[in-house]
Parts: structure tokens; C-alpha cells; sequence
């Protein structure tokens, strides 16, 4: 199968998690893709120059901030190499039947959509848009909050907004 359109899939995990790896490498297998995987800022890697850096507050522990850092060096990657779609993954996620489909629907979609966005594609948290908001042949919704961060297409321009507002007022 093929994702029309896709830059990259970016994968966050740990080093020293190699059954969530060959989890998700196995997922993506299901549909011949690949993904390459965020390694940075693993939990020994996180300094408290680190945490002043990015973060505001005491409330997340290491691991928690690992994954935020993981998914900002995502973010960093996407504009450093000026990819305008990209898949980001938490290694743990369960990818259905029809998922190519999906994606590639919502990549479709997407391109009449003119201002940077971001397509939570997950189910996580069962947010979605109520029934009543729905229309045949649509699948993409704005919406004012995001979603869980397991899974979710970005491209550079809206990369580069993420990463401004963190950068100015951290996590």
C-alpha cells in the first residue's frame, strides 16, 4: 500500500524499548511502510538546563517530558528539512484495516484546507465530531483543541508554529 503525498512517518520511542518497536514496525509492515524512529531525549538525556529550557512548572515527570522533547525534535526535523506532510506515531499505536485509506482520504482533503493545520487522525480519547456536525463525503473538521499526540500529520509551516510558541512559552 502507498500514502499519496507523505514526506516521512516519524516514530517516537525510547532506546531501550525494543518490544514497542517491533510493535509498531510490525504495524507499519501490515501496509509495507516504514517509519524512522525519535530517538532523542531519552529520559538520561534530559538535563535541568533541559527542563529550563522548555518546560514551565514541576508537574510532568521525566518520561513525560521525554515524549514532549521526542515529539519537538520531531517538529525540528519537519522544518529542517522542509517536508510539507508528515505522519508522527507514538510506538505503541494499533493501526486499522483501513488506515492507508484514511490517511490517504485525509491528505486529499487537506489540500483545499489553505492555512497550516494538523490532522489528529487517532481515535484517542474518543473525541469526535458529534453526529450532528457530520456531512456525507467529509472527514476532515476544524476544531479548537487537539487531540492525543499518538497520531497525528503535520507539515513544516504549522511545524514551525508549534515550535515558535514553545520555544516563547514552553511546555
Amino acid at each position: 500500500m502507498h500514502i499519496d503525498g507523505l514526506d516521512q512517518i516519524y516514530v517516537i520511542n525510547v532506546r531501550s524499548f525494543k518490544e514497542r518497536r517491533e510493535h509498531i514496525k510490525s504495524e507499519l509492515k501490515k501496509f509495507n511502510l516504514d517509519g524512522s524512529f525519535v530517538f532523542e531525549w531519552d529520559v538520561p538525556e534530559i538535563t535541568q538546563e533541559v527542563t529550563k529550557k522548555f518546560f514551565k512548572g514541576l508537574d510532568l515527570s521525566l518520561a513525560q517530558k521525554s515524549v514532549a522533547l521526542k515529539h519537538i525534535s520531531a517538529l525540528e526535523k519537519i522544518v529542517d528539512e522542509n517536508q510539507k506532510a508528515v505522519l508522527i506515531l507514538e510506538d505503541d499505536v494499533v493501526l486499522g484495516e483501513s488506515f492507508c485509506q484514511g490517511v490517504n482520504s485525509a491528505l486529499q482533503e487537506a489540500k483545499i484546507v489553505m492555512k497550516p493545520h494538523v490532522i489528529f487522525i487517532g481515535c484517542g480519547g474518543n473525541f469526535y465530531t458529534p453526529k450532528s456536525e457530520r456531512r456525507d463525503g467529509q472527514s476532515l473538521y476544524v476544531n479548537t483543541r487537539g487531540r492525543f499526540g499518538d497520531s497525528y500529520i503535520i507539515g513544516k509551516e504549522a511545524a514551525g508554529l508549534r515550535l515558535d510558541w514553545i520555544y516563547a512559552n514552553k511546555v
